[in-house]
């Protein structure tokens, strides 16, 4: 399907239904659950409390080359999307954050390729966020993974510290090991 087709058809769908597009494949976003609203807000009021004069923008859409992708947060300056469209262009965001289940790879290439700077991938059921950082290619050459409760440093362009605790106490105790989180790319 092309790209346009795609954005004609998101345009008509029910304001309950979120469609994403990623490497050619039409996807649905799930629904936020009680679990993971209350992560995006207390990432929200973390950053609010840090840096101030940006804002974490909930689930704005983001063309990432032919991609079109939903994060559940995209942290730029405020009133930077002003008068975009439903799909912004990527230029200017510094960060964009997905709060997961089972992190996609493709994801977080898209991100990457369209150069944001970091991405934040908050696994709910490993407990875990991971930092991804210097966008190469189509690969961050920085990734790493804290679980909740150890703070997590956010390189330039943000030079900020995350607290994680609260995260923790947002989420039940994690199952056994999982897939692993993406691997820098050299």
């Amino acid at each position: 399907m092309p790209v346009e087709d795609f954005e004609e058809l998101a345009a008509s769908a029910p304001e309950t239904v979120w469609l994403e597009f990623l490497d050619g494949e039409l996807r649905v976003k799930p629904p936020s659950d009680g679990v993971h609203g209350e992560l995006l807000r207390e990432v929200t009021q973390l950053f609010l409390g840090l840096a101030p004069d940006l804002w974490l923008y909930p689930w704005r859409g983001l063309r990432l080359g032919d991609s079109r992708l939903r994060p559940d947060g995209t942290l730029a300056p405020r009133r930077h999307f002003r008068g975009a469209g439903e799909w912004g262009a990527p230029a200017g965001a510094l960060l964009t954050l997905d709060a997961v289940a089972v992190p996609s790879p493709a994801r977080v290439r898209a991100y990457a390729a369209a150069r944001v700077p970091l991405h934040l991938l908050v696994e709910r059921e490993r407990r875990t966020l991971t930092v991804c950082a210097e966008p190469h290619g189509d690969g961050y050459r920085s990734v790493t993974t804290r679980p909740f409760g150890v703070p997590a440093e956010l390189p330039a362009p943000l030079g900020l510290r995350l607290d994680t605790a609260t995260l923790a106490a947002l989420t039940p105790p994690a199952p056994p090991a999982s897939p692993a989180p993406p691997a820098p790319v050299s």
